[in-house]
């Protein structure tokens, strides 16, 4: 039996990463358990609640002063044999993992661990947006250089890496000069607490008015594009009063700069800013939302398109990157640099109702004739 080590460093608050992790929990559950164990490593105590009991579970203290250097130490020790061997030594968290002796340990939210242990490993690289849209803060000087060294060091030291679609193997490529057989495409995918949620009042629940609204769920960074959506959504205003926007997502450097946005068109009134909301109501959020605005700079694909497209919420969405394939003419595809654009979809699809049906039914078609390779086939496929 082969033991398969699973990393599990985010929290509910980290968004879309550790909607990823879920996804990856629950495509492991369908590997062959006379044939693989799986230990779960967590960070988070709150993991417990969503493994499966069959999962071996243990708890991993968070970095100490000692981890922070470790990549430090990789200038100084070329020898990658030797750099491991004082990693083991120097790091109580390095050392729980090799002590495991897992066959192969996956990292699915961006970790570098894979030079650092004796294990062979499969990372992930969600995306590149600091190399291709560099302009945003959050991808500043040296967080840019931060990740390159990181995401080098995944490419150069991982049995496999996993990308979301063609657009992101293709920009690791040329980023990394990675072998392309070590690169595994894994589309994203509807969560699975999506298919298990029920209708709850949301309105009651949130304090908020019991009228259309318009949904972005995105956490707030700059490159969520948040400003121009209320710049359209100004304009929208004006022929549809009783239309409010509702916001959801934790600040990460751009709020404060989104609220003097709010004031500045004196849309206190309208505009809902909720924080962080439990998984169990965002399906509520779907089904009652008028449309998903989804308008980020960045790709190369995301997760709240297909839970839209899963839910049935019409929407307009970034012609960016992998998008448009990802969504599949199932929304109207907007230029993330025009608000007037935003603006002119927003009233196109809020008002037709035939427009609304056709992307809709276009999303529950392109959701069934997905069949995606996850990360079970992956394991399945490698050699280890």
């Amino acid at each position: 039996m082969k033991k398969i080590g699973l990393y599990l460093s985010t929290g509910p608050h980290s968004g879309g990463s550790f909607q990823y992790c879920l996804t990856v929990v629950k495509n492991l559950k369908f590997l062959d358990k006379k044939k693989y164990r799986i230990i779960a490593f967590i960070t988070n105590k709150i993991w417990r609640n969503y493994l499966p009991k069959e999962f071996v579970v243990i708890e991993v203290k968070k970095n100490n002063k000692v981890d922070r250097y470790l990549n430090y130490l990789s200038f100084i020790i070329f020898s990658k044999k030797l750099y491991k061997y004082f990693c083991n030594l120097l790091s109580r968290k390095i050392n729980l993992l090799n002590r495991h002796k897992c066959d192969l340990i996956i990292f699915p939210a961006q970790e570098e661990f894979s030079s650092k242990i004796f294990t062979k490993s499969i990372s992930v690289i969600h995306d590149l947006m600091h190399r291709y849209e560099p302009q945003f803060k959050e991808y500043n000087y040296v967080e840019k250089l931060r990740r390159d060294f990181l995401y080098k060091k995944i490419c150069n030291n991982s049995l496999a890496v996993i990308v979301d679609s063609a657009i992101g193997k293709k920009h690791v490529i040329e980023s990394y000069k990675i072998d392309k057989k070590k690169i595994f495409i894994c589309q994203f995918e509807v969560p699975e607490y999506l298919k298990l949620s029920k209708i709850t009042n949301i309105f009651k629940k949130y304090n908020l008015p019991k009228k259309k609204f318009i949904f972005y769920p995105a956490q707030f960074w700059q490159h969520k594009n948040h400003i121009n959506l209320i710049r359209a959504f100004s304009l929208f205003r004006e022929k549809n009063a009783n239309v409010n926007l509702v916001l959801i997502g934790v600040d990460k450097n751009n709020l404060s700069e989104i609220k003097k946005e709010i004031y500045k068109f004196n849309l206190e009134k309208s505009v809902f800013i909720l924080g962080y909301v439990k998984n169990k109501d965002i399906f509520s959020f779907y089904k009652k939302a008028s449309l998903l605005s989804y308008v980020t700079y960045c790709g190369p694909t995301n997760i709240p398109p297909l839970e839209a497209m899963y839910t049935g919420c019409p929407m307009i969405c970034s012609n960016v990157y992998g998008m448009p394939n990802q969504v599949n003419k199932s929304a109207l595809m907007i230029n993330p640099k025009s608000f007037r654009d935003i603006y002119k979809k927003m009233i196109l699809l809020f008002k037709n109702n035939k427009i609304k049906k056709r992307l809709v039914k276009k999303g529950y078609e392109t959701l069934n004739k997905n069949k995606n390779q996850n990360i079970k086939e992956i394991i399945e496929k490698l050699n280890f």
